[in-house]
C-alpha cells in the first residue's frame, strides 16, 4: 500500500511538471509570435531553470513570478514606444514650422536687402546681410544629415562674420589644420557652430577684449579630432561635471530632464547623440575646461569621405 502511494505521489508530480512544461512552452511560441523573441528566450530560460531545481516551488508561484517579469519587460518596450513616438512627433512640428517660412521670400529679402546696402553705400551692412543669407541656406537647402568638413566651416566662417560685427571684434577667431585634405571628411551637418555659438555665449561673451576661439583639426590612420577651444571664463568644476554627466546619460533620461525644465547642455547633448547614433558609441564629444582659463570641446569622428546613405 505504501508502495503505491508512493507512485501514485511521483507520477502526480510527473504529471504536473509534464502539464506546466508544455503550457510554458506554449506560452513561449505565442509570445514569439506576437510580441518579440526576446520575450521567448527569455521564458525558454525560466523553462529550463525550473526543470533543473528539484521542484519545491508551487507552479502557481512560478506562474506569477514569470508573468511579474514578462509584464515588466513589456512595460519597458511600451515606455520606449511612448518616447518614439513623442520625439516623431516633435519632429514633425517642427518640419511643419519650418514648411510655413517660405526659403525663397526670405532669400530674395535678404538680397534685396543687400542691395539697397550697397547703394547707399553701407558695404558692413551688405556684408553681414549675405553671411546671415548664406547661413539661412546652409540650415535649410542643404539635404541630409551630412556634409564636408569644408561645408561646416564655411558656415562657421559665416557665422563668425555676424558675431565679430555685433561684439566689435572683442574676439578672433583661427582655422587651424596640419593637411587641407582633412576637409574633404565627412561630418554631420551643424555640428560646428553649435559649438562656437557656445564658446560665444558661455565664455567669450562676458570678458571685454583679447577673446580667442580656436578650431584645430587633427587626423589620425582612422579618426578625425576636432577641437573647438576658447580662452574664456570656463566652466566650475560642479557645472561641468553636470554637463558631462548629461551627455553620457541615455536619451530617455535627458528627455525626462528636458520635461521637468532641465536643460544642461542641450546643444553638445544633441551632437554628441547624432554622432554616437550615426557612428557608434566609440565617437562623440568630450568636454574639459578649467575656470577662467578656457574651454575645450573636443569632437570625435571616423574619417569617412564618402556620404553615408539617408
Amino acid at each position: 500500500m505504501a508502495l503505491l502511494r508512493f507512485y501514485s505521489i511521483v507520477s502526480w508530480s510527473l504529471l504536473v511538471t509534464a502539464i506546466l512544461a508544455f503550457a510554458l512552452i506554449i506560452l513561449a511560441f505565442t509570445l514569439y509570435f506576437y510580441y518579440d523573441f526576446r520575450f521567448y528566450l527569455l521564458i525558454l530560460n525560466k523553462l529550463e531553470n525550473y526543470q533543473k531545481t528539484d521542484n519545491n516551488e508551487s507552479s502557481e508561484n512560478i506562474l506569477s513570478n514569470l508573468i511579474e517579469e514578462y509584464s515588466l519587460v513589456y512595460a519597458k518596450e511600451e515606455l520606449s514606444k511612448e518616447y518614439n513616438e513623442q520625439i516623431y512627433n516633435k519632429q514633425m512640428e517642427i518640419e511643419v514650422l519650418q514648411s510655413r517660412i517660405n526659403p525663397h521670400f526670405l532669400y530674395n529679402t535678404l538680397d534685396s536687402i543687400r542691395g539697397e546696402a550697397l547703394l547707399q553705400g553701407a558695404h558692413e551692412i551688405a556684408y553681414m546681410t549675405e553671411a546671415l543669407a548664406s547661413l539661412f541656406r546652409y540650415g535649410v537647402n542643404i539635404k541630409g544629415n551630412f556634409v564636408t568638413l569644408a561645408d561646416e566651416v564655411e558656415n562657421v566662417d559665416n557665422y563668425m562674420k555676424l558675431q565679430k560685427f555685433r561684439f566689435e571684434n572683442r574676439f578672433i577667431y583661427k582655422l587651424e589644420m596640419d593637411d587641407e585634405e582633412v576637409l574633404k571628411c565627412v561630418v554631420p551637418k551643424l555640428t560646428l557652430q553649435p559649438l562656437v555659438e557656445n564658446a560665444i555665449t558661455h565664455g567669450l561673451e562676458s570678458i571685454n577684449a583679447n577673446g580667442c576661439i580656436t578650431i584645430r583639426v587633427l587626423k589620425t590612420d582612422s579618426t578625425l579630432i576636432i577641437n573647438v577651444l576658447d580662452n574664456g571664463i570656463g566652466i566650475e568644476t560642479k557645472k561641468l561635471a553636470e554637463i558631462q554627466a548629461s551627455m553620457h546619460e541615455g536619451l530617455q533620461s535627458r528627455y525626462a530632464e528636458y520635461a521637468k525644465g532641465k536643460n544642461t547642455g542641450i546643444a553638445l547633448n544633441n551632437i554628441n547623440d547624432r554622432i554616437k547614433i550615426s557612428f557608434g558609441t566609440q565617437y562623440g564629444l568630450d568636454i574639459y575646461s578649467v575656470l577662467s582659463a578656457g574651454t575645450n570641446v573636443e569632437v570625435t569622428l571616423p574619417i569617412i569621405y564618402k556620404m553615408p546613405q539617408q
